[in-house]
């Protein structure tokens, strides 16, 4: 069970790094609704997928929480890790496990959901000037 304690802690600094990166993928696309709001265009669509989003990270950074503060509390180890009773970091390890998996999910669901309403847009409403203007990645 150590070992699963240490794949859980490893896996939940995974997770947090992918909400990091949410923040910055939300911060591209309201750069990209304000360029095209001033280039006249109507990104009602991009608005909507963007507030869905928003919400979508809150939810799983919610559970990212709960997966962090159960580790944080490490009910049944001791500070280093290592099992003190073997029921009780059981529990931990699977309750750990469900919130940060549907974190994790929950991540790649909004990510996946967002992109493919870019994608929707710009087939909707094809950029005109430079092939670069109206596009975004999260990387």
């Amino acid at each position: 069970m150590e070992r699963g304690y240490k794949i859980a802690s490893r896996f939940a600094e995974h997770v947090k790094k992918d909400f990091e990166r949410a923040d910055k993928l939300e911060e591209r696309v309201q750069e990209l609704i304000t360029r095209l709001e001033q280039k006249g265009k109507d990104p009602a669509p991009l608005e909507v997928a963007l507030k869905t989003f928003e919400g979508q990270i809150a939810q799983g950074l919610n559970q990212l929480q709960i997966g962090q503060d159960i580790l944080i509390t490490h009910a049944g180890f001791d500070d280093n890790g290592s099992v003190l009773d073997p029921e009780a970091a059981h529990q931990t390890l699977e309750s750990a496990r469900e919130a940060l998996k549907n974190a994790h999910q929950q991540y790649h669901e909004a990510r996946h959901q967002l992109m493919e309403a870019l994608l929707t847009y710009r087939k909707t409403n094809p950029p005109s000037g430079s092939p670069q203007s109206d596009e975004i990645s999260d990387t």
